[in-house]
């Protein structure tokens, strides 16, 4: 099962976001986007649509914490325990698995959006 030791963080250039960057990567580091195992996007909806778009061929999960002024597609913002929440909201899985038949990404309240390229 994957540890998610290695988190790529994102934030808008909202206070708060900036903010919630400085803490998260202080506490968890900030890795690089091409080795991270997953990418947290801190901020609304907008970003979080921008850095499904930028990663979109990566197949690395995606987080999104709300920092922004809106946050429909965004996980309630928490410091604490997010390596737990990224296995739990990808099922264990470091790597999303590709979908010949469909591109799509699943995103609800409490879980993280995937993102699911075509092959």
């Amino acid at each position: 099962m994957p540890r998610f030791d290695k988190i790529a963080f994102v934030a808008s250039e909202t206070k708060e976001a900036a903010d919630a960057l400085g803490k998260l990567a202080k506490h968890y580091g900030n890795a690089d986007f091409a080795e991270a195992d997953a990418i947290v996007a801190l901020g609304g909806d907008g970003l979080m649509l921008q850095t499904m778009h930028r990663h979109l061929n990566s197949r690395i999960p995606i987080y999104g914490m709300n920092r922004g002024s809106v946050g429909f597609l965004l996980n309630d913002y928490h410091e604490d325990n997010l390596r737990e929440r990224l296995k739990a909201c990808t099922g264990g899985q470091s790597r999303v698995q590709k979908s010949a038949s469909r591109r799509c990404a699943r995103v609800s309240p409490r879980w993280a959006c995937r993102v699911h390229p075509r092959a």
